[in-house]
């Protein structure tokens, strides 16, 4: 059993476990809010095909991760890179928000990916989104989940 097919127990989860300062700004990243993660966010690895690695195209490789998901609020940016994320997001976000007050993007922790390697593990997408939607100006919460590990950001339309 991997950790996505566990859930929390109804009475432990709250949106939102430390609301925003009064005169918060998500542009002081090392401040972003948090929120418990829903723990139906994850799709287990076994959902993904890790060949679409191989697709050039960001969109269509989001395209194809997305296929898997069983949520309409999430942006899940697992087979994409730092240098990829950027083109999805600008894309996708805004298009999820006219539809919904609020989406997540699932980055993913990073624990797995060796941190000499082309991928930058250790959660390098999730730090370079945060600093996309701050740079872009978006109003976002960090995720944790249960064990206190983020790999999921809150966007919630303005």
């Amino acid at each position: 059993v991997n950790i996505a097919s566990k859930g929390y127990e109804k009475n432990k989860f709250s949106e939102i476990s430390s609301p925003p300062p009064a005169s918060f700004s998500s542009s002081a990243s090392s401040v972003v809010p948090t929120v418990r993660i829903p723990q139906d966010l994850w799709n287990p690895h076994e959902n993904r095909d890790a060949s679409v690695f191989h697709i050039v195209d960001p969109l269509e490789r989001y395209q194809q991760v997305a296929a898997t998901a069983k949520r309409q609020d999430v942006i899940d940016l697992h087979f994409q890179s730092t240098k990829t994320f950027s083109t999805v997001l600008s894309v996708i976000l805004p298009a999820k928000l006219a539809e919904m007050d609020q989406v997540w993007i699932v980055t993913g922790t990073g624990h797995h990916v060796g941190t000499k390697t082309h991928q930058k593990g250790g959660g390098a997408l999730e730090r370079a989104v945060i600093q996309w939607l701050t740079d872009e100006g978006y109003t976002f919460f960090r995720g944790k989940d249960r064990n206190g590990l983020g790999g999921a950001l809150l966007v919630k339309r303005s």
